[in-house]
């Protein structure tokens, strides 16, 4: 089964969103891994709560633009030095490489939406 980070803010269309999909386990690990690092504590306890439930999907069309910018900055500078880690290259296909497009997907979305 797969998982997905739905890359939208509040009150855009789904018709406007991007997506990056993963694994189920993948995206519980990153949610646990963005839970565990963001500075706001709702946000925390909804993620962990979203992966306690197995829910397949991150949506950042469902929190406030300042726990989606806490979001990206975990993905941006938190997430890339555990990937380098955990997979290291040349993992061009595996987990790595998906993480990796989930780091560049994220920092251009934020960007291009004013939430960097």
């Amino acid at each position: 089964m797969s998982g997905d980070v739905f890359f939208r803010r509040v009150g855009e269309s789904r018709d406007e969103e991007e997506s990056w999909d993963t694994s189920r386990a993948g995206l519980w690990w990153l949610m646990r891994f963005i839970a565990e690092r963001v500075g706001d504590p709702v946000a925390a306890a909804r993620l962990a709560k979203s992966v306690d439930q197995e829910l397949g999907w991150l949506d950042f069309g469902s929190y406030t633009d300042d726990e989606v910018r806490e979001m990206v900055r975990v993905i941006r500078d938190d997430l890339p030095p555990v990937v380098e880690v955990e997979w290291p290259p040349p993992d061009e296909y595996g987990a790595g490489a998906n993480f990796r497009e989930l780091i560049e997907q994220t920092t251009r979305w934020a960007r291009a939406h004013g939430l960097l």
